[in-house]
């Protein structure tokens, strides 16, 4: 959704948003039930999170794990089972005083200089993002310092 503005290249080499610590496992993308069992039988852990599901990283000290479907050319799987956490980073849709917001993360480092571009993306995509989150409210997650909010969704 955002290659207009993110060079592949420089998400294969960076991979930040496809690693993992234990502090971040709230960062896990978050999967339908249709596409947590179509990731069970490929073999993937899953854990269920309320209504919706994430990879089971099975997290022991301070390692840093990897998505399971991250290859040393990036992620292999296809758009449809894609999730869509994934297909909108570093924008994320969070809550925060009960209400919902589109953020683009402070810490993504393709955007560390200069924001301006993803943030003119995402306000073309507002509506599908927007239509997203108000489908897959178990999906949205609690607000982060490290995000920037761009706009409220309503």
């Amino acid at each position: 959704m955002l290659s207009d503005v993110l060079d592949k290249e420089t998400c294969k080499n960076c991979r930040f948003c496809c690693e993992f610590e234990k502090a971040d496992e709230w960062e896990i993308p978050i999967v339908s039930k249709n596409v947590a069992e179509h990731l069970k039988n490929k073999g993937v852990k899953v854990k269920k999170i309320k209504e919706n599901y994430t990879f089971d990283l099975e997290f022991e000290g301070k390692e840093i794990k990897k998505c399971p479907f991250l290859s040393e050319n990036g992620c292999v799987l296809d758009e449809e089972n894609k999730p869509f956490d994934c297909k909108i980073w570093p924008l994320r849709v969070m809550k925060k005083d009960n209400k919902i917001y589109l953020t683009l993360a402070k810490t993504c480092p393709a955007f560390e200089k200069d924001d301006e571009k993803i943030i003119k993306l995402s306000l073309k995509l507002f509506e599908k993002i927007s239509d997203y989150a108000k489908q897959n409210k178990g999906a949205i997650k609690e607000y982060s310092p490290d995000y920037k909010i761009i706009k409220e969704i309503k």
